[in-house]
C-alpha cells in the first residue's frame, strides 16, 4: 500500500469522523422537528460523500479509489431511506461527472452499498443487537466483498491490477472502519433518541399533571409550596404566584392550621398520611378537602419534597351530613347489614352495620345492642325466609320488595331491600302491622266467597263520540277472545259477545250514558266462541269538555265467570250437605217455616237416625262411616218425591217433610224405605253391611199445634223404636265383627269357647259375682277384638315378627279397648281388653302395670290365653302338649302370671279340659 493510498484513506477517515460530528449538531434541535431530521440528514451526508469522492486514490486514468461505500452503506444502516436515497443521487451524479472507466463499477458500488445497508436495515439488524458490532462487522464484509465483484466492470487486465491495489484495505479495513463508524453513529441516535423520549415524557407528565382531575401540590421541608397543578388552582381559586412559596397553613381554616402544625413532622417522620380539612377559597368560603400525602427522599436519604393529592369532597360531606340527618330523622326503619354465607356461599346469617333510632323503636332495642351482632345472636327465633330473601339481594344485587310478619317482634312489616355493596343489603321498614290487623278485621267480614276469589284481571275501552273511534286495551281484547292487531270489532261482531238480554241491557245503558252523562254500572251474560257463557262486570262513563258537552265514553271491563261460579256454588253449600248433596238444616228450617200453612195440612214430619255409626267409624274409620250417611242417603232420595222436603239434619240424622201427607202414608214411606236398606248391603272393605235406620214420624192436622211439638212427638217416636231395634242391630254388627276378626287372625269360635270354659271354672273358685262371671265370660270371647285394626299380613305371618311389626301387633289391646267404649254394651269390658297383655312384674304392654295394679278379669284371662295359645296350633309355631304347656306357665308364675292364679289353674285345668 503506497504513501500516497494511505494519505487518501486518512483524509477519508476524517470526513468520516467529521459525520459523527456533524450529526450531534445538526440532532440538537428539539423534538417538534424531528419530521426534517431526514431530510438535512440526508443533504449532510449527501455532501460528505461528495467531499470524500473529490479526495481520491488515483488508480489510473477514470479510476478512483475512496471511501464511499463505507459512507453509504452506514448510511443506509444508521439513518435509513430518505437520507440515503439523496446520498445515492448525489454520489452517482457526481460520479457521472469524473467519468473514466470506472464509471460503471463507481455507480455499481454506490448502489450495492445502499442496497446492503438498507437489507441489513431491515431484515438483519434487529436479529443480532445484542453482538450489534458483530452484525455491523459482517455488513462491511458483505459491502466490500461485493465492492470487489463491481470491480469485474472493468476491462482486462486492469480489473486484476484494480482488485491486487484494492483487497487488502478493503477487505481488512474498510469492514472495521463501517464497524466503527456504525457503532458511533448508532450510540449517537441511541442518545438522541433518549432525549426525545425524555422531552415527550415531560410533555405528556405536564399534560397530565395539570390535566389530572385531583389536585397536586408539593412542599418543602417547611410545609412551603413548591408546585401545584392546574386542578389545585382551579379548586381554591388561586393564581400559581399566590401560591408557589407560601406556607401551607395559610391556606387552611383556622381550626385546622393547629392541627397541621401539629401532624406535619408526624407526616414527614411516618412518610405517609392520610386525613381531611377545610381549606380558604380565594372568594373565602371553606372547601373541605381529603388528603393523600407520600415523602419523596434524595438518593441520600434526606427528605426532598412532600408528593400530595387533593381531591375537594365539599358535596360529598354535604350530602353525607344530609344523609346522616336524614338517617336519623326519618320515620321509616332504615338498617345497613352484611350477609354471613357458609362454606357452600349459602346464606345462613347476617350482621347488623349501622341502624337508625326509627329501627331501634320498631324492634324496642337500643343500637348498643344490635350493631356488630348477628341477627340470630338478637333474635334467636328469625324465621329463614328473611335470611334467604336478603341473601339473594346481597349476593345478586336484585333489590326486592315484600311484606312480612316477624314473629321474634311479632309485628308485620313492609320491607324494601337492595345492595349499596357486594355481600351487604340495606333496608327500609315500615311498620304495617295496625294496617294488617286493620285488613285482617275488614277480612273477618268478607263471606268465604270474597276470601277465595282471585284478582281479575280489567280491560278498558274509549270511545270519540266525533269520529266514532274506539280503542281497546291488550287485557280487554284478550278477556272478548279478540286479536289486539286489528281495529276493535265492529257492533255486530260485539253483539254476539252477550246474551240478547244482556246486550239490550248494556245498549240502553251505553246510550243513557251518551245523552246523560249518567254512569252505569252492569253485570252481565256472556257467550263465548265454543258457546260457554260466563260474567263480565262492566262500568261506563262520560267525558265532558270545558263546556259541558259530551265528547267521549269510556269504560272497563272485568271477568267476575269464576266469581259468578263461587257465588252459585257457596249459595249452594249454604243450603245443602257438602257430603250427601242432601239439603242441609237450614234449608230445612227455612222450608218448614214456609210450607206451615193451611193449604199444606196435613203436614208429615219424618225423623231417621243410622244405628251402629258411631261403632262403624271407631272400627272402620271416619271413612267408611261416611260411605254408609251416602249410601243412606241415596236410599231416602229415592223414595222422595219433588214435594217432599228431605235434608241431612244431623251428623247422622235425617229429617223428611211432607206436605199434604197424612200419618199413614208417611208410615207407609217408612217401610218402603226400610225394606230398601234391607234389601241393600254396603260393601265395607271385605265385608258387606246392612244399613240399619231407626225412625220417628208426627202429623201436624191443625194451625193450632206447633211445630216444634211435632219435632218432639216425632224424635220421641224415633228413640222408641231405637230401643226395639238397638239390640238385633247390635249383634248384627258384633257378629260381622268376629267373622272380620276371625278370617284375619285365624282364631276359631272352638278357641273362644275353650277360654270361656276355663276362665269360668277359675271364676267360680274365685267366688266371682254373676256380674264379673258374665263379663268374664265376654272378654274370652273378645278380648283379641283390636286385631280387627292391625295388618292381616302381620297376623298371619308365620315367621317372628321384625320390631317395627311387633310394634303394631302391640296396638291391638288400645284398638279393642277404644271399640268396646264405643259401645255401651262392651264398655264395662273396656278396661279388660286393655290390660290382658299386662304382666305380673310390670313389663307388658300397653301401660306397664304390676301386680294387683292388673284388673283380676285381665289376669284370669292371661293365664288361660297363654295355655290355648300353646297347646293349640298357630300359623307361626306348632303345639305343644299339656305338661309342657304348664311347665312353661309355672315357671312363669311371679313373672309373667299371677302366682294365685296359676295355682287355681294348675288345680283346675285337669279337670275338665275341652275337646279341640
Amino acid at each position: 500500500m503506497s504513501l500516497e493510498m494511505v494519505a487518501s484513506m486518512i483524509d477519508n477517515a476524517l470526513l468520516l469522523l467529521a459525520l459523527c460530528v456533524i450529526y450531534a449538531i445538526i440532532n440538537i434541535p428539539p423534538y417538534k422537528l424531528h419530521r426534517l431530521l431526514p431530510v438535512l440528514n440526508g443533504l449532510l451526508i449527501a455532501a460528505i460523500c461528495i467531499i470524500i469522492m473529490s479526495k481520491p486514490f488515483k488508480l489510473a486514468d477514470g479510476l478512483f479509489f475512496d471511501t464511499r461505500s463505507i459512507l453509504i452503506s452506514v448510511t443506509a444502516l444508521t439513518f435509513g431511506t430518505i437520507p440515503t436515497a439523496l446520498t445515492i443521487i448525489a454520489a452517482s451524479v457526481y460520479r457521472i461527472i469524473l467519468g473514466g472507466s470506472g464509471t460503471l463499477p463507481g455507480i455499481a458500488v454506490i448502489f450495492t452499498s445502499a442496497l446492503i445497508g438498507l437489507i441489513w436495515r431491515r431484515w438483519l439488524n434487529q436479529k443480532m443487537m445484542k453482538i450489534r458490532w458483530l452484525n455491523v462487522y459482517l455488513m462491511g464484509i458483505a459491502v466490500h466483498i461485493t465492492m470487489l465483484g463491481c470491480m469485474l466492470f472493468i476491462s482486462y487486465p486492469e480489473n486484476l491490477m484494480v482488485v491486487r491495489a484494492i483487497t487488502l484495505p478493503v477487505i481488512v479495513i474498510f469492514p472495521i472502519t463501517s464497524m466503527l463508524l456504525s457503532l458511533l453513529l448508532m450510540q449517537q441516535q441511541d442518545s438522541v433518541q433518549y432525549r426525545e423520549q425524555l422531552e415527550q415524557s415531560d410533555e405528556r407528565f405536564r399534560a397530565l399533571f395539570d390535566q389530572a382531575p385531583l389536585g397536586y401540590q408539593s412542599l418543602d421541608i417547611n410545609g412551603c409550596f413548591i408546585d401545584v397543578n392546574q386542578q389545585w388552582l382551579n379548586t381554591l381559586g388561586y393564581s400559581r404566584e399566590e401560591v408557589i412559596g407560601k406556607w401551607f397553613g395559610d391556606f387552611l381554616s383556622p381550626p385546622y392550621r393547629n392541627a397541621f402544625c401539629e401532624r406535619f413532622p408526624v407526616f414527614k417522620a411516618q412518610g405517609q398520611i392520610h386525613s381531611e380539612f377545610e381549606m380558604i377559597h380565594k372568594n373565602g368560603t371553606l372547601v373541605f378537602i381529603s388528603f393523600e400525602g407520600r415523602i419523596g427522599y434524595e438518593y441520600s436519604g434526606e427528605f426532598k419534597q412532600t408528593h400530595c393529592i387533593l381531591q375537594d369532597i365539599t358535596e360529598e360531606r354535604k350530602a353525607k351530613q344530609n344523609y346522616q340527618l336524614l338517617f336519623h330523622e326519618m320515620l321509616d326503619g332504615f338498617s345497613v347489614h352484611e350477609i354471613i354465607c357458609d362454606n357452600l356461599g349459602q346464606p345462613i346469617d347476617y350482621r347488623f352495620i349501622s341502624v337508625n333510632p326509627a329501627f331501634e323503636s320498631m324492634v324496642r332495642r337500643s343500637a348498643d345492642e344490635i350493631i356488630g351482632r348477628t341477627v340470630r345472636e338478637v333474635f334467636p327465633g328469625i324465621e329463614p325466609y328473611w335470611i334467604e330473601i336478603y341473601g339473594r339481594v346481597a349476593l345478586t344485587g336484585v333489590p326486592v320488595r315484600f311484606e312480612n310478619y316477624s314473629s321474634a317482634l311479632g309485628k308485620h312489616f313492609s320491607v324494601s331491600a337492595y345492595q349499596p355493596m357486594p355481600g351487604y343489603f340495606a333496608c327500609t321498614f315500615v311498620d304495617i302491622t295496625k294496617r294488617r290487623q286493620l285488613e285482617e278485621q275488614m277480612q273477618q267480614n268478607l263471606n268465604d266467597l270474597m276470601r277465595s276469589q282471585r284478582i281479575s284481571h280489567v280491560g278498558t275501552w274509549r270511545l270519540n263520540l266525533a269520529s266514532n273511534q274506539v280503542v281497546w286495551s291488550e287485557e280487554l281484547y284478550r278477556m272478548y277472545g279478540f286479536d289486539s292487531s286489528v281495529p276493535p270489532p265492529p257492533y255486530t261482531e260485539h253483539m254476539k259477545l252477550f246474551t240478547p238480554e244482556s246486550w239490550n241491557t248494556l245498549s240502553s245503558s251505553l246510550e243513557k250514558t251518551r245523552t246523560t252523562g249518567i254512569p252505569y254500572e252492569l253485570e252481565l251474560e256472556t257467550v263465548a266462541k265454543d258457546g260457554s257463557h260466563g260474567w263480565m262486570w262492566v262500568r261506563g262513563e262520560a267525558t265532558k269538555n270545558s263546556g259541558g258537552m259530551i265528547t267521549d265514553l269510556w269504560g272497563a271491563a272485568q271477568d267476575i265467570t269464576e266469581r259468578k261460579k263461587i257465588e252459585n256454588k257457596m249459595r249452594h253449600l249454604s243450603t245443602h250437605d257438602y257430603l250427601t248433596g242432601l239439603k242441609n238444616r237450614r234449608y230445612f228450617d227455612a222450608a218448614t217455616e214456609q210450607l206451615n200453612s193451611a193449604e199444606q195440612l196435613p203436614l208429615s214430619f219424618i225423623i231417621g237416625d243410622i244405628n251402629g255409626l258411631k261403632l262403624i267409624n271407631d272400627t272402620f274409620g271416619r271413612k267408611a262411616g261416611d260411605t254408609i250417611i251416602i249410601e243412606t242417603a241415596k236410599i231416602l232420595d229415592c223414595h222422595c218425591n219433588s214435594d217432599s222436603v228431605l235434608a241431612k239434619t244431623g251428623g247422622d240424622e235425617f229429617s223428611i217433610l211432607l206436605p199434604k201427607t197424612n200419618h199413614e202414608d208417611a208410615v207407609a214411606l217408612i217401610k218402603q224405605i226400610q225394606s230398601s236398606c234391607m234389601e241393600q248391603q254396603v260393601k265395607l272393605g271385605d265385608e258387606s253391611y246392612q244399613i240399619s235406620i231407626s225412625f220417628g214420624t208426627c202429623t201436624k192436622v191443625d194451625m193450632d199445634t206447633d211445630m216444634d211439638e211435632i219435632y218432639r212427638q216425632a224424635e220421641a217416636n224415633m228413640n222408641q223404636h231405637k230401643l226395639l231395634e238397638k239390640r238385633s242391630s247390635f249383634s248384627a254388627i258384633i257378629s260381622s265383627i268376629q267373622a272380620s276378626l276371625s278370617a284375619k287372625s285365624h282364631e276359631t269360635e272352638a278357641h273362644s269357647e275353650r277360654l270361656m270354659q276355663l276362665v269360668q271354672n277359675i271364676g267360680v273358685l274365685l267366688n266371682l259375682s254373676q256380674i264379673d262371671l258374665d263379663h268374664l265370660n265376654l272378654l274370652a270371647k273378645l278380648h283379641d277384638i283390636g286385631k280387627i285394626g292391625i295388618n292381616e299380613q302381620i297376623l298371619s305371618k308365620p315367621g317372628r315378627l321384625t320390631d317395627s311389626e311387633w310394634i303394631e301387633m302391640k296396638k291391638h289391646p288400645e284398638i279393642g279397648w277404644r271399640i268396646a267404649l264405643s259401645t255401651p254394651n262392651l264398655a264395662p269390658i273396656a278396661e279388660y281388653i286393655l290390660c290382658h297383655h299386662e304382666r305380673w312384674d310390670g313389663n307388658g304392654y300397653p301401660r306397664k302395670l304390676a301386680g294387683k295394679a292388673i284388673p283380676l278379669l285381665s289376669r284370669i284371662l292371661t293365664v288361660v290365653d297363654a295355655y290355648d295359645a300353646m297347646t293349640q296350633e298357630r300359623v307361626y309355631r306348632k303345639a305343644i302338649s299339656h305338661d309342657e304347656a304348664m311347665e312353661e306357665i309355672m315357671r312363669n308364675s311371679g313373672t309373667q302370671f299371677d302366682p294365685q292364679i296359676v295355682q287355681l289353674f294348675k288345680n283346675t285345668v285337669g279337670l275338665a279340659l275341652p275337646q279341640s
